[in-house]
């Protein structure tokens, strides 16, 4: 994705293009006007206290709630059946709560966020949840009906008049058969926010539909880049770390200071170290990487150097193939610290990664850097020295799902986690069997169990893949009467690695409101353990003391809660 702005008389222009495919033909997705103020006369513009919000020619919350003559509209199963079927909203997304409609193109409607998400709400100008279900008002504006899905397409004149808000009354006019405007206020009609326009355009069939043929599996490869420009000249360059420069950036810094003019590069020379013994790695880790800390800190820390480049060289701390082997693991942790500065220091910072006997060229890391890539592993290749930067691309062995039928993740061949397959599970379109219920799994556990029967090392029979979900359930079998269709369940799923799972309605409960399908996945069979082990086994009381060995693992931590539960 590219983020562009572009500085006009009357704000930034803003365009966002994308590249999805990993090739150089960006598309250009969405415009913007970004401004620090309402334009000047806008009819739309936020008041600056209750009643004085205005939109859609003259909407006023004026602290009669709800408006008198405003008409109650029964949103109760608005996101499972009155909700379009080509959009599915997350537990995060359904934040309308209540709606009422005024003559034929006025809505009314309360937007709140669920629990999980309101604790966020204050590092946002608006949340952007809080918006989106801001905008599902617009269902009930008497837009032109299409059998399409109805989306924003373009926004106008936008005002953000407070932010942080976690709960909001909403106005929303129709002023045209696809357009409308939206006036948002507190709970004491103070102004947050408003919209002077918003259209809506149908969206293309199937343009949400995702061809599982089609996903994309990106795996990492070091590609041959080429040099932008002309390497550099390096004779205002500056070694620190090697017996050739300085001993640090402190000693550089203070040579600055007596009158040496400030270099064009600084080359911060890691020491390398080859193959430790495992008593010194550890040691040797924590030593090499605090000692780039210090010199980037320091480095970053300067004002004088805002102007220079720092260039990192590791030697042996990257792999770039299969021939290719790491040699010097300090290192490698030097890669992971300079690769996190460099992301918050944007073009400060070059990493090159050389062979782990080679000598310190500048002629070859000028050319590392007039690649233009903030990493760079350089390497011989027969005659040709290849400069190398990491890339995503398509993984063409990866695995894929199959184009129809019912199928879950299994092992085709224990061992390694080359063998997994997806095995075809034709017996989940068969009928419910008494006591069982059908569930479209929307997230699974994976536990630690999973990779060891993946692995061959489960003891015994540990049977399919996946034991713990989240889902919706799709059908009930005879003698089920605690469970219905479409109520969001967790629990315990046996062969839950797939779109669809069958599992006795006993192992399963109702999700807890405000949880999210990821969040209910994690918890069954961690709090299940700690439960039978403190409980059933251990028999624990209130006032007893509890050792928790591994308390920051799943297990410890479901531990510890039960615990704190029991007193």
């Amino acid at each position: 994705m590219q983020v562009l702005l572009t500085e006009r008389d009357q704000g930034w222009a803003v365009e966002i293009h994308a590249c999805p495919d990993g090739t150089e033909t960006w598309t250009r997705h969405a415009t913007g006007l970004l401004t620090s103020r309402a334009t000047d006369g806008d009819p739309h513009e936020a008041g600056s206290g209750a009643g004085e919000i205005t939109a859609g020619g003259g909407a006023v919350f004026d602290g009669a709630w709800p408006p008198a003559g405003a008409t109650a509209v029964d949103i109760s199963d608005v996101y499972d059946a009155g909700m379009d079927t080509d959009v599915v909203y997350g537990p995060a997304f359904q934040g309308l709560t209540r709606a009422w409609t005024q003559g034929e193109d006025r809505v009314w409607a309360e937007v709140e966020l669920p629990g999980t998400e309101s604790a966020q709400a204050g590092t946002y100008g608006i949340h952007p949840a809080l918006l989106d279900s801001v905008l599902h008002a617009a269902m009930f504006a008497g837009l032109d009906s299409a059998e399409s899905t109805r989306l924003p397409f373009s926004f106008t004149d936008v005002v953000l008049a407070a932010s942080g808000a976690a709960r909001v009354r909403v106005c929303l006019t129709r002023t045209g058969s696809d357009e409308v405007s939206i006036a948002v206020a507190d709970g004491t009609g103070a102004p947050v926010m408003t919209i002077g326009s918003l259209l809506v355009r149908p969206l293309p069939e199937g343009a949400l539909g995702a061809d599982p043929q089609d996903t994309v599996v990106l795996e990492p490869h070091w590609t041959d880049v080429r040099a932008t420009g002309q390497a550099p000249r390096t004779d205002d360059w500056t070694v620190v770390g090697s017996s050739a420069g300085y001993a640090d950036v402190a000693d550089l810094s203070s040579a600055v200071s007596y009158g040496m003019p400030v270099p064009e590069r600084v080359v911060l020379d890691v020491p390398h170290t080859p193959a430790p013994d495992s008593d010194s790695v550890v040691a040797r880790v924590h030593e090499v990487t605090v000692w780039v800390l210090e010199q980037v800190q320091h480095w970053l820390g300067e004002r004088r150097f805002d102007g220079t480049r720092l260039v990192v060289v590791t030697r042996g701390a990257v792999t770039t193939g299969e021939d290719d082997r790491l040699t010097d693991l300090p290192a490698a942790g030097v890669v992971g610290l300079v690769r996190s500065a460099q992301t918050e220091n944007p073009d400060r910072i070059t990493l090159v990664d050389l062979e782990p006997a080679a000598d310190l060229d500048l002629g070859v890391l000028a050319q590392a850097v007039a690649t233009g890539e903030p990493q760079v592993a350089v390497r011989r290749r027969g005659t040709h020295t290849a400069l190398l930067a990491p890339r995503l691309t398509r993984d063409a062995g990866g695995l894929l799902p199959p184009a129809d039928g019912l199928w879950h993740l299994d092992t085709a061949q224990k061992g390694t986690l080359e063998g997994l397959a997806f095995v075809p599970c034709p017996e989940l379109a068969e009928p419910l069997a008494a006591g069982q219920v059908r569930i479209q799994v929307r997230a699974a556990g994976l536990n630690f169990r999973d990779v060891l029967n993946a692995l061959g090392m489960y003891p015994g029979d540990a049977g399919p893949l996946g034991g713990e979900a989240a889902g919706v359930v799709t059908e009930v079998g005879p003698g089920v009467d605690d469970l219905c269709v479409g109520d969001r369940v967790m629990g315990i799923v046996p062969a839950s690695f797939g779109p669809v799972a069958d599992t006795d309605h006993r192992y399963v409960v109702p999700m807890p409101d405000g949880w999210t399908f990821t969040e209910a996945a994690s918890v069954p069979i961690v709090f299940l353990t700690a439960y039978y082990g403190l409980v059933d086994l251990a028999g624990l009381l209130s006032g007893e003391s509890l050792l928790v060995h591994a308390g920051a693992g799943g297990v410890g931590m479901a531990a510890i809660q039960l615990a704190r539960h029991f007193g």
